[in-house]
């Protein structure tokens, strides 16, 4: 079973990586959404993609240089309707009580680079999730380009679902994942082929692409069974997948999968 994954929510549709793009994904049916995390000035972990956030914000300069609360005061709505302006970032405990009250899993990437990474990201998040207790942390699945990133958290939550994000052709992404401990690969749609997903199947390892917008790439990956498409119009994908006779969701209890077990089956 392939699931449908909202990439940063509905964010075709919707401010990327704001409440309104989660629900929006959530009233399309979407198994669950991908986020981006960071810290701010005030050590708040925010749903951010990009420390330098001018695109999507009216504010200018870095994440690290604003508290929660300046961020809070910007427009995260900019070429947007009418009834997107205003839309405010949102907090990573934001996002965790939506997910907390819904059906949907959760993947967080956890964003690091030279300009804004901070040390403490993986136990800031960790924290956050314990609060929300066993039923929460069994939806959360974390995926970085920063491997050793994800190898902290790790030391935290020993069983922690890790994914390896990257954009690059890899010969036996399995072979790679089960080295440093990964339970999935997530590659760029385009850095994958039936190879490289032959070798993860034979290896347990999940394949979960992204961005895939297209029908097209939607069908491809459908039909070379993917365990989860990330995608920024979780509708057409979802839509796809009926289409092709592959909407049944059923509970899972496979590595990696069994996130969904907890969530039980999706009617």
């Amino acid at each position: 079973m392939t699931y449908i994954f909202g990439h940063r929510g509905a964010s075709a549709y919707a401010p990327e990586n704001t409440l309104a793009a989660f629900r929006l994904a959530e009233e399309m049916g979407a198994d669950g959404i991908g986020i981006d995390v960071q810290c701010c000035k005030d050590g708040e972990v925010v749903a951010l993609r990009d420390c330098f956030f001018h695109q999507v914000s009216g504010g200018k300069g870095c994440v690290w240089e604003y508290t929660l609360k300046e961020l809070k005061s910007m427009n995260f709505g900019n070429d947007f309707p009418e009834v997107f302006q205003g839309e405010k970032v949102a907090s990573l405990d934001e996002v965790l009580e939506l997910i907390s009250q819904s059906d949907m899993a959760l993947n967080i990437e956890l964003k690091s680079s030279p300009y804004c990474h901070d040390p403490a990201l993986a136990e800031k998040i960790y924290r956050s999730i314990e609060n929300f207790g066993l039923k929460l942390k069994q939806k959360i699945s974390f995926s970085s380009f920063d491997h050793q990133c994800l190898r902290e958290y790790q030391k935290l939550n020993q069983d922690a679902k890790i994914g390896l994000l990257y954009n690059a052709n890899l010969r036996r992404p399995g072979d790679y994942a089960r080295m440093v401990g990964a339970d999935s690969i997530h590659p760029y749609f385009m850095m994958i082929d039936e190879e490289g997903i032959d070798n993860c199947q034979e290896l347990a390892v999940d394949v979960n692409v992204w961005t895939v917008d297209e029908p097209g790439d939607i069908r491809k990956m459908l039909r070379w069974e993917c365990d989860r498409i990330f995608t920024t119009k979780p509708d057409l994908a979802i839509q796809c997948r009926k289409e092709m006779g592959l909407d049944q969701v059923t509970a899972l209890s496979a590595v990696g999968k069994g996130l969904f077990a907890a969530i039980g089956t999706k009617k």
